[in-house]
């Protein structure tokens, strides 16, 4: 408590109970000042153990202020409406901006290849011509099934792509340090976002360094090869294959923290991005999270696309089966949070949001199912429906 008064906790709703215990613990046990910050609408970690409810838990305690923020600060005025429609809670959410912004559906017969033409062969080249930069759009899907699709379909359209598959590698210490020092080779340097002086220290920390001679030595070597690297354009394969012989040679390895998991992870990463694998196309500003550069479309999975705006966001793959698929479809709670993964992928776009689907699916044994558009889908477009009435 006399060395940290406050507690800041953001994205609260993706706390688990064993964090939430101890910021109960910390904060009215202990007497320490508490910040949270959340939105339960955006919790779509169960899998790693988040509990959107405790957030209301805490913010319906007696000895708890809770601000409601309405002003959405990111979407035009018809998605806010409308995606808080569909999604059934009213929380009185406005849009800051005057911008009235766009929804519209699409429906492929001819399967999900048909849906990711659409996008790389129309949609795309028509915002293009608009004077729309690539980097400004993202195409958000719920499985690898979609995903090998569309970049498929961008390939073939000649368009520049970034992949950021979030789960498609292991995330060790080392690898989310490297994530940050990518970040910060992004563009973070001159925002300070992260800190150079953080990534000193948990470079040290990583290596289990302290100061002394051996400390500024590592410390001087990743200051150089940082500074040497600020591109996000770059190849992700050639910036680890560069960072692994200034920074990572085997004598340092071995003294990594968690040495089996890092060096493991870290060939992972490699072997993925290596030419003809299915990272192969990552670049520095996308395994930062800073979205590429400024002449790529965006590829990302729904989970991954969390935090992060787009001026027009396409989702394909808006199929029963998909999203949900079979196995939400079949639990409550499951349901629930799929809806609330479908409403993060909407309100991911400043300007438009384009949904595609095709009515059928099929399954890795190549069994049809004609289950029809997404249930979240059909009701986003009864939201849409509705305000256009009114």
């Amino acid at each position: 408590r006399a060395r940290f008064p406050v507690l800041v906790v953001d994205e609260y709703q993706d706390l688990g109970l064993p964090l939430h215990r101890m910021v109960l613990k910390l904060c009215f046990g202990a007497g320490i000042r508490l910040l949270a910050v959340g939105d339960p609408d955006q919790s779509i970690y169960a899998f790693r153990g988040a509990v959107p409810e405790l957030l209301d838990e805490l913010s319906s305690r007696d000895d708890v202020d809770s601000i409601p923020l309405e002003l959405n600060y990111r979407s035009g005025r018809s998605i806010v409406e409308a995606s808080q429609d569909f999604l059934g809670t009213d929380r009185q959410y406005r849009a800051h901006s005057s911008e009235e912004g766009i929804i519209k559906f699409y429906k492929c017969p001819a399967g999900v290849d048909e849906q990711a033409t659409t996008i790389c062969s129309k949609l795309v080249p028509a915002f293009q011509a608009q004077g729309v930069a690539l980097g400004s759009m993202a195409v958000l899907y719920p499985t690898r099934v979609e995903g090998d699709a569309i970049e498929a379909a961008a390939r073939d359209a000649g368009l520049a792509y970034v992949r950021v598959d979030r789960t498609a590698y292991a995330r060790s210490p080392l690898i989310m340090l490297l994530e940050d020092c990518a970040a910060w080779a992004s563009g973070g340097w001159r925002t300070g976002e992260p800190l150079l002086s953080q990534l000193m220290a948990a470079w040290l920390d990583v290596l289990a360094l302290r100061d002394g001679p051996d400390a500024r030595a590592e410390r001087q070597k990743l200051v150089g090869f940082l500074f040497a690297h600020r591109d996000p354009s770059l190849s992700l394969h050639e910036w680890l294959t560069r960072a692994r012989g200034a920074l990572l040679p085997e004598e340092t390895l071995q003294r990594l923290r968690s040495t089996r998991d890092d060096r493991d992870a870290l060939e992972g990463l490699l072997d993925a991005t290596s030419p003809g694998h299915f990272a192969a196309a990552m670049t520095v500003g996308g395994f930062g999270g800073m979205t590429g550069s400024p002449t790529q479309l965006n590829l990302m999975t729904l989970w991954g696309s969390k935090g992060s705006e787009f001026d027009v966001v396409f989702m394909l793959g808006m199929d029963e089966g998909r999203l949900p698929n079979y196995y939400a479809a079949r639990d409550q709670a499951r349901l629930v949070e799929a809806r609330r993964v479908f409403y993060v992928g909407v309100t991911r776009a400043r300007r438009e949001v384009h949904l595609l689907c095709s009515g059928w699916t099929v399954n890795s044994r190549g069994q049809r199912y004609d289950n029809g558009p997404s249930q979240f889908l059909r009701d986003l477009y009864q939201a849409v429906q509705k305000k256009a009435g009114s």
